[in-house]
C-alpha cells in the first residue's frame, strides 16, 4: 500500500473540526491509494453501480421469498428433515426460480434478476446442509423467532429465518418507498437532489446487504458490497498521481455534503468491522503498514477531517466510534505510535472529549472519559485517571449501557469502574480497591447484557486479578463461572466463539487451584491436566489478543504461565520441570510486551504481575 502525506491542517474553505485537525496535525495519515492505472466512476457509472445495487436487492428478496415460502412447504407437507433434505431443496428452488423466469419473460419491461444474484453463494451451503435451514422456525408476529438460534457467523446466534426476515424487510422499504423529502437539499438543482437522494438510496440497500452478509458469515461478500456503495461517490476519472483522502480524491471530498459523509463513514466504519470478522488483519506489522480493518479507519478520519460540510453538522456522534476504534488499535498494537505520532492518542483523546461534551450525550460522553482515564494511567498519571473515572462517575448510569454496547462493541464506560480498582491500588487504597471490586460484582455486573459475554469479561479481569490474592479466589471463580461460561453456554453454545474464548479454561482451572490447590484435584486429574497443558500451544492465545487484554491488567500468557508454576508443584517431578520450560516462555513473552528494551513499563499492574510469577519460579528452581 502507497503512503501519501496528507496537509493535517485544515484550509481555508474551513472544514473539520479543531479538535479533529489537532488530531491529524499529529500523526502521518495513511491515504488508501489505488494504483496509478485506477480510473474513477463516471456519472454512467455511478448510475450502472446504482441500478446493480437494486437489482441484487430484488434479487436478494427473491431469493429469500423461495427459500422461506420451502420452509412453509416443508411444514404444511410434513417433510422430515434428513438425508433427502437436499434433494428435496434443489427441486423446489429450481421450479420456483423456474416459475418466476417465466413470469419474469411475459412481463414487459422486466428483466430476471435471479440470474445475477450475489445471494445466490448462499443457496448452495444450503443445499449441502437444508437440516441448519429447516431445523430453524419463522419470524414471530414480533419480528423475532422462537427457534434454536444458529451460530452461523460464530459471533452472535441468529437464526437463517430472523436473518432473512429483517433484510428482506428493510430491502422493501428502501426500494418501495418514494425518495425522502429530506434529502432535497436548499439551493440545489432538483436534478442534483434527486441523485443524492438516489446514492442515498443505493447506499442503504448496501448497507442492509452488506450486514445480512456478514451475520451469514460472509465477510468477503460484505466488503465487495461496501467498496462497490463507495464507488457511487467517485467521479473523476484520472487519478495519476492525485493524493487521495480516503478512498476519495479532494476534489471528491470537497463536493460531499454532510449525508453523504455520514452514509461513506458508516460504510468505512462497517467496512472494518467486516474486516475484522474475516480475520484478514495480521499481527506483527511496524510503523505504517496497517492492516485493512485498520485502515478503514484512518481513511474514515481522514474523510471527516477534509470535508468542509463536517464544521456546520450539529450532531457528530458518527465520528465518535472512530475515535474509540483508532484508541483501541493502538491499545492492541495493530496501529503503533512511532517518532511523530507519540501525541496521536493524548490529542486523540482530548477531541474525543471536547466534540462529546459539545454532543451532550451521556453514552458517548462517559466512553471519551473513560479512554482519557485510560491514556493517564497508561502514563503512570494514576491520581488523573482517578479524577477522571471520578467525573464519569457522576454521570454514568447502567441504563445506558445498552446504547454504549451497540455505539463501541461493549460497555467501555462500565469497564471503567474495574479498571479503577487496579488504579486504586496502585495510589495504596487497597480498601479501596476491594470495595470498589465488590460495587463492580454486585452492581454493575448483574445490569449488564448477559449475552455480551465480551463485556462481561472485560469488565471482570481486573477484579479477578486482585480479588484472587486476597482469600476470595472461590468467590470470584464462581462469579466468572455463572457470569461469564455459563452465560455464554446459553446463549452462544458449541461452536460459537468470542474474542476472550481461549483464556476460559486457563483462568478457571488457575482459579480453582488458587482456591482448592490440591484437594481439588484427584492425582490422575492433576497429570491429565498437565498433559493438556504441555501439548502444543494449548493454553495460550494470540499476541495480538494478549496484548488488548494486557490493558486490563493483565496478560493472558501470565495466567497461564501462573497455572503451569502452580501445578508443577503439584506433579511428578519430570512433568514439572516440563511446565516450568513452558511457564518461563510464557513469562518472557509476556515481559517482551509489557517492558522495552530501555526498560520502560508499558503497563504496571500487567507488568508487576508478570514479574511476581518470574520471581516464583526462580525461587522454585
Amino acid at each position: 500500500m502507497s503512503v501519501e502525506r496528507v496537509n493535517g491542517r485544515r484550509r481555508s474553505s474551513g472544514g473539520g473540526s479543531d479538535g479533529g485537525a489537532e488530531v491529524l496535525g499529529s500523526m502521518v495519515l495513511l491515504a488508501s491509494n489505488r494504483s496509478p492505472e485506477w480510473h474513477g466512476s463516471s456519472p454512467s457509472t455511478n448510475r450502472k453501480t446504482q441500478n446493480d445495487l437494486q437489482d441484487e436487492a430484488r434479487a436478494i428478496m427473491s431469493d429469500i421469498d423461495i427459500l422461506l415460502e420451502f420452509k412453509k412447504h416443508v411444514a404444511t407437507s410434513g417433510f422430515k428433515t434428513g438425508a433427502s433434505s437436499s434433494v428435496v431443496l434443489n427441486d423446489f428452488i429450481a421450479k420456483r426460480k423456474m416459475e418466476q423466469r417465466r413470469a419474469l419473460s411475459e412481463s414487459k419491461g422486466s428483466r430476471p434478476t435471479l440470474e445475477t444474484s450475489a445471494f445466490r453463494d448462499l443457496i448452495p451451503a444450503l443445499q449441502e446442509s437444508p437440516d441448519l435451514f429447516l431445523a430453524d422456525s419463522e419470524p414471530n408476529s414480533n419480528g423475532g423467532n422462537n427457534s434454536m438460534p444458529l451460530n452461523i457467523s460464530g459471533m452472535k446466534r441468529m437464526s437463517f429465518s430472523e436473518i432473512m426476515y429483517t433484510c428482506a424487510k428493510d430491502l422493501k422499504q428502501y426500494m418501495e418507498d418514494p425518495l425522502q423529502q429530506e434529502l432535497i437539499i436548499e439551493g440545489e438543482g432538483p436534478l442534483r437532489s434527486k441523485q443524492r437522494a438516489e446514492r442515498q438510496r443505493a447506499a442503504k440497500i448496501a448497507l442492509t446487504v452488506g450486514k445480512m452478509y456478514e451475520k451469514l458469515g460472509l465477510a468477503s461478500k460484505s466488503l465487495a458490497t461496501y467498496n462497490q456503495a463507495l464507488t457511487l461517490w467517485e467521479f473523476e476519472s484520472y487519478r495519476k498521481g492525485k493524493v487521495l483522502v480516503g478512498c476519495f480524491t479532494k476534489r471528491e471530498v470537497e463536493t460531499f455534503h454532510e449525508m453523504d459523509v455520514k452514509t461513506i463513514l458508516q460504510l468505512k466504519i462497517e467496512q472494518s468491522k467486516a474486516c475484522t470478522n474475516q480475520t484478514c488483519s495480521k499481527a506483527g506489522k511496524k510503523d505504517y503498514e496497517v492492516t485493512d480493518e485498520v485502515r478503514y479507519i484512518l481513511d474514515a478520519l481522514a474523510i471527516y477531517e477534509h470535508s468542509a460540510t463536517m464544521s456546520r453538522v450539529k450532531d457528530r456522534s458518527i465520528v465518535f466510534p472512530i475515535f474509540s476504534c483508532l484508541f483501541l488499535f493502538l491499545k492492541s498494537g495493530k496501529l503503533e505510535q512511532t517518532g511523530r505520532q507519540e501525541n496521536f492518542k493524548e490529542n486523540l483523546v482530548r477531541s474525543f472529549v471536547r466534540e462529546s461534551e459539545l454532543h451532550g450525550d451521556p453514552v458517548h460522553l462517559t466512553r471519551a472519559l473513560a479512554m482519557q482515564a485510560e491514556v493517564h494511567a497508561q502514563a503512570g498519571r494514576w491520581e488523573e485517571a482517578l479524577e477522571s473515572f471520578n467525573e464519569l462517575e457522576q454521570i454514568y448510569d447502567a441504563k445506558y449501557s445498552g446504547a454504549i454496547c451497540k455505539a463501541y462493541g461493549s460497555d467501555r464506560s462500565a469497564q471503567a469502574y474495574s479498571l479503577s480498582c487496579l488504579w486504586l491500588m496502585h495510589v495504596g487504597d487497597e480498601k479501596g480497591a476491594t470495595a470498589r471490586c465488590d460495587f463492580v460484582i454486585n452492581a454493575i455486573l448483574p445490569k449488564m447484557d448477559p449475552k455480551n459475554v465480551h463485556n462481561s469479561v472485560c469488565l471482570l479481569f481486573p477484579v479477578i486479578r486482585i480479588l484472587k490474592d486476597r482469600g476470595q479466589a472461590r468467590r470470584i471463580s464462581d462469579v466468572f463461572q455463572s457470569q461469564v461460561i455459563e452465560n455464554f453456554d446459553e446463549h452462544f453454545g458449541e461452536g460459537a466463539v468470542t474474542p476472550c474464548l481461549l483464556i476460559f479454561k486457563p483462568l478457571r482451572l488457575l482459579l480453582e487451584l488458587y482456591s482448592c490447590e490440591e484437594s481439588f484435584f484427584a492425582r490422575s486429574d492433576l497429570n491429565e491436566l498437565a498433559v493438556w497443558l504441555l501439548e502444543g500451544q494449548n493454553g495460550t492465545c494470540s499476541e495480538l489478543l494478549d496484548s488488548a487484554m494486557m490493558n486490563f491488567g493483565w496478560s493472558p500468557h501470565s495466567i497461564t504461565a501462573d497455572l503451569c508454576l502452580c501445578l508443577s508443584k503439584l506433579v511428578p517431578y519430570q512433568i514439572g520441570e516440563q511446565l516450568r520450560a513452558k511457564c518461563l516462555d510464557l513469562v518472557l513473552r509476556a515481559a517482551a510486551k509489557l517492558c522495552d528494551e530501555n526498560g520502560k513499563v508499558h503497563n504496571r499492574a500487567a507488568f508487576e504481575e508478570n514479574d511476581r510469577i518470574f520471581s516464583d519460579l526462580e525461587a522454585s528452581t
